[in-house]
């Protein structure tokens, strides 16, 4: 199911109207709290189908990390760290952070296609420790204001191929420890001669 996949359609499209179209996806929406304050919906059409809808007037699911810091409030992620199966995630118009947001879910497949980034900076700590990870859709994915990235993919040793080609990354990102934990015979598709580096050095030491 594609809610969206183009600017276009993502500007045309209201809260209300996606909302009516979660609908159509299961039979009940599951209202999740977010550190902002503002909710986000949990939609399961099953026990391996879900969808989440990010509104726009979601800024953060998670409390933004501190410099070094190794703890961060998670407010978002309990809600859904035990799901399994797939998960496709839509809206997010108006998201700054997606610090932790999938920090150790069960989850097998993630579609991105129709997630809106365009405002996001912080994508650090993402997919930490989703070890049974196995399939992301990057598809429409935007990175150009993220400066940070760094231990991304820590701890997804089940992915077999990560195509990385939407991402956009400057010289200034914080890419440290991006794939740490990720298998060596993982294939990484990247344009961004700063991920094809911090790759090749995850395997250096």
């Amino acid at each position: 199911m594609r809610i969206y996949n183009d600017d276009k359609v993502i500007t045309k499209m209201t809260d209300e109207e996606r909302k009516r179209t979660l609908k159509c996806f299961g039979d009940k929406i599951v209202e999740l709290h977010t550190y902002c304050g503002e909710p986000c919906y949990l939609v399961s059409k099953s026990e391996k189908e879900h969808l989440l809808w990010i509104p726009s007037n979601v800024t953060e699911l998670n409390k933004k990390r501190e410099a070094n810091d190794n703890w961060v409030e998670n407010n978002f992620t309990p809600q859904i760290e035990d799901l399994t199966g797939s998960l496709m995630v839509v809206g997010g118009e108006g998201l700054k952070s997606c610090v932790d947001m999938f920090y150790n879910c069960r989850i097998e497949k993630v579609d991105l296609s129709g997630f809106d980034t365009r405002e996001v900076e912080d994508m650090s700590y993402m997919f930490w420790g989703c070890s049974g990870l196995e399939e992301i859709n990057f598809t429409y994915f935007r990175t150009d204001k993220v400066m940070n990235m760094e231990h991304m993919f820590e701890d997804c040793y089940a992915i077999s191929m990560l195509d990385l080609s939407t991402f956009v990354v400057s010289p200034e990102t914080n890419v440290f420890y991006m794939f740490c934990g990720c298998s060596e015979k993982m294939k990484l598709i990247a344009n961004s001669n700063v991920l094809q580096e911090e790759w090749t050095n995850n395997f250096k030491y």
